[in-house]
């Protein structure tokens, strides 16, 4: 075997060890002094992030480890670890994602975005027409 080899070979060695090494003080960080562990927040989204009126509809989704309870304010309640879940707001709203442990909690926020009216509400111009209510200049017309 080349010298060539063996160092490569000794190098790949000590990147696994650095990688468990790593794993094991990414999962200590995750636990309190005494042991327990504190809830991950995996994911937490809104899809879509912005709706096209008052009242549509989006997805929120989330997935979480380690959690004795969950909830997700304002209006959803107590949930699952993984789950989705439908909403329809008519303003802006945060929504907050808690999970609780005996280790502590950890929260996690997204917003949807709503407008203030919905799409068209604000034109009174009829489709086709280039002035209001169609109603047309009459010094642009003959009679």
């Amino acid at each position: 075997m080349s010298i060539t080899k063996a160092l490569v070979g000794l190098v790949l060695i000590l990147a696994v060890i650095l990688t468990l090494n790593l794993a094991d003080v990414q999962d200590m960080s995750r636990s309190t002094p005494g042991g327990s562990h504190v809830p991950v927040i995996h994911a937490f989204t809104a899809e879509p992030a912005q709706t096209q009126y008052p009242g549509a509809r989006s997805t929120l989704k989330w997935n979480v480890t380690g959690a004795a309870t969950i909830t997700i304010e304002p209006g959803v309640g107590q949930v699952s670890q993984t789950g989705s879940c439908i909403v329809t707001p008519y303003e802006n709203t945060t929504y907050v994602l808690t999970a609780g442990s005996g280790g502590g909690s950890v929260s996690a926020v997204v917003v949807v975005s709503v407008p203030s009216q919905p799409p068209g509400a604000g034109d009174t111009t009829t489709p086709g027409s280039a002035f209001p209510e169609d109603k047309f200049p009459e010094d642009k017309f003959p009679e």
